[in-house]
Order: structure tokens, then sequence, then C-alpha cells
């Protein structure tokens, strides 16, 4: 399976049905090209598909066409034992504090605090037989003793889901066979993943980046005892650094690398406001030239920078001490 970056990746998964890109949803077109193609060309049925974040639909209708397009379709269907693809949500955006939001998300007009479930099941019509929907808090959810070959993780929004999904997915992996799609591992904040991927790099090989996806293939059994840790909370934060920093590549687009360090900023914020917003100065020292091109970034950038430094001023204000200096380069 050779994928490596956005071009490639863009070539190879451009023949899908219609409805794979029509679907309500919040995912870009290649990530959506790329679920349709796991399940169509490296999917035997030998473990289940999860989808753990479904938002509106758009991930499920994905990995369900491939399925069914997969040429050992009817061979998968007889030998399964229960739907083949496992598909999560909580089913809802949080309200606001104040007020309502209702606008156009995903496709399609949604306010904010209600049930997208019916929005969800009328984008997955036609494939109830294939998917099994589980609504609710994932924190509650037990995976079954079942094996897992496809796992698509969307909703690790926490290091609390993100352990989870960590203590309750991944035992059930397949050596050498399993691929696992971390959905927001390009997306510039959650640390907690980069540091969880970094902590499990000798288990699984980094196939590749679709959008802010990442791909791997997961190689050899985790150690047992590796569940027992949460490595963005109990490491200390030198070695949580060395762990994130493990997702970077020079061969990644420039946007990539930019998300990549801005959140190496919100770990360093673990520590303390002032670590956090010397790592943002100098992503605006190392990303200059694309920060001058790219006006969201820079908003993003700048955001941050304002926050680490209002929070710094906060703590200084009330005599609180400052961060230990940690090398932020190092």
């Amino acid at each position: 399976m050779e994928v490596t970056r956005d071009r490639v990746l863009e070539a190879q998964f451009h023949v899908v049905p219609a409805r794979v890109d029509a679907a309500y949803g919040m995912l870009s077109e290649r990530e959506r090209h790329l679920l349709f193609n796991l399940t169509e060309s490296h999917y035997r049925g030998d473990g289940a598909i999860v989808d753990a974040g479904s938002f509106f639909g758009s991930s499920t209708v994905a990995l369900a066409e491939g399925l069914r397009a997969n040429p050992r379709f009817r061979t998968i269907m007889k030998k399964a034992v229960a739907k083949p693809i496992v598909s999560y949500d909580i089913g809802f955006l949080p309200a606001p504090l104040s007020g309502s939001v209702t606008k156009e998300t995903g496709g399609t007009v949604y306010t904010w605090g209600e049930s997208f479930v019916p929005i969800l099941e009328r984008n997955i019509v036609g494939h109830e037989d294939i998917v099994e929907l589980k609504i609710g808090d994932f924190l509650n959810e037990k995976w079954p003793a079942r094996p897992i070959e496809i796992c698509f993780i969307d909703l690790a929004k926490t290091n609390d889901l993100n352990v989870h999904t960590f203590r309750q997915l991944f035992p059930a992996f397949i050596p050498g066979q399993t691929l696992l799609v971390q959905q927001d591992f390009f997306f510039d904040r959650l640390p907690w993943i980069k540091v969880l991927m970094g902590y499990l790099s000798d288990h699984f090989e980094w196939l590749g980046q679709v959008g802010p996806s990442a791909l791997y293939r997961y190689t050899t059994p985790i150690n047992p005892e590796k569940y027992s840790i949460d490595p963005f909370t109990e490491l200390p934060i030198e070695e949580r650094v060395v762990l994130h920093k493990q997702g970077d590549n020079e061969l990644l687009p420039v946007r990539r690398r930019f998300a990549l360090a801005m959140s190496l900023c919100y770990l360093y914020e673990t520590v303390g406001p002032e670590e956090a917003l010397r790592a943002a100065r100098e992503v605006k020292s190392d990303f200059t030239d694309y920060v001058a091109t790219d006006h969201s970034a820079a908003r993003r950038l700048q955001r941050a920078i304002e926050q680490f430094d209002r929070l710094a001023k906060r703590g200084r204000l009330k005599g609180a001490p400052t961060s230990a200096a940690i090398s932020v380069s190092g």
C-alpha cells in the first residue's frame, strides 16, 4: 500500500460514487475518498470497521459505499457475525452558553444544541443493513471482544476521549493489518493525539497524510503495561515534546507543518502560558513567509499569541511564579 502525500492520494482515490462527495458532513473530499478506498480495496472482513465520530455521517457514507464496492462484499457479509461498520457519535453539538447558533454546518442548516441524529439517519439511508449506529457519550462505551480491521477516529476532542479510544479500541487491532486514521492529527490544537501516536510509534507505521488526517498501519502488539499510562498527563513535559515532534516530517506540506507547530504551543500551555507564548513567537518567526500569504493561519496564530500573552500577564499580576524555562526548539 503506497500512501505518502496528498498528491499521491489525490491521484489514487479520485473515482468514487457521487453519494460519497454529496453526503452532508465536514470531511474534505480527499478524506472521503481515502475512507472509500480503505473499505473498497483493503478490507477483508477479518474485523470490524469503526467510525468513531460520524457527525452528520460523511465518514459513514464513505466507508459504507466503499464496502459495498468491495469485490469481496458478498463473501464478507456471509461470514459477518455483526454489522461490519460500527459508527459512534454523541449526536449533538453543544449549545452556546448564551443565545443560539443556527447556521449552515457541513452542508445543511443545523441549530447547535439540538440533536443532529435525524440528519445522520437521513444521510446513511440504504446502509442500515451494514451500519450499527451508537449514539451517546463515547466515554460510556465498552468495545466487545471483536477484532478491528479499520478504525477512523474523529472524536478525540478531549484527552479523556483520546485515552478512552486508546484503551478501548486499540487492544482489538490486528497486528500487520489494522489501518488507523487519526482525523485530527494535523489540526492546530489537540496535542494529546500527537503525543499518543508518538508514544505508540514502535507499534505503528505512518503511511501518510490526507488533509488533516494521518494514516497508520498497526504493526506490532502494544505492550499491556502501556495501556496503564496516559502519556499526555503522566509523562514529563520534555518527553511529551519529543513524542509530539515525532509527527513532523519535512516532506509534509507547509500548512500541515504549521498546524503541528501550533499544536505544540498548546502542549507547552500545560506547563504555563509563558512557555506557550515563547513557542508561539517562535512559530511566527519560523513560518513568516507562510503566515504572510495565508490569512487564516495568520489569524489563528495571532489569536493564540494574544491568548497566551493575556494569560501570562494575568499570572504575573497575581504574583504567580513563571514556569521553568524549557527549550522550545530542542
